[in-house]
């Protein structure tokens, strides 16, 4: 991917995780304010991504503590 892209997926269930996030230096989460759903992505993120990969997100609504608990390799 040439630098400065951006691209989105619109969805990783039915898609490898891996795959998904190979090529990329931030993730930003957009999913539904919904505490199982977003900790469960968090999880799947975490098990994919390096230590040193940033995991954004837009969840204002869900306390952090929570959401980063699934998180053993991105607890900040």
């Amino acid at each position: 991917m040439p630098a400065g892209r951006v691209t989105f997926e619109d969805s990783i269930h039915g898609l490898c995780v891996d795959a998904a996030v190979a090529r990329s230096d931030l993730i930003q989460e957009n999913g539904p304010k919904q505490i199982d759903f977003t900790t469960d992505l968090y999880r799947r993120l975490d098990e994919a991504l390096a230590p040193e990969m940033v995991i954004a997100s837009s969840s204002s609504d869900l306390t952090m503590s929570k959401i980063q608990s699934a998180c053993p390799n991105h607890p900040d």
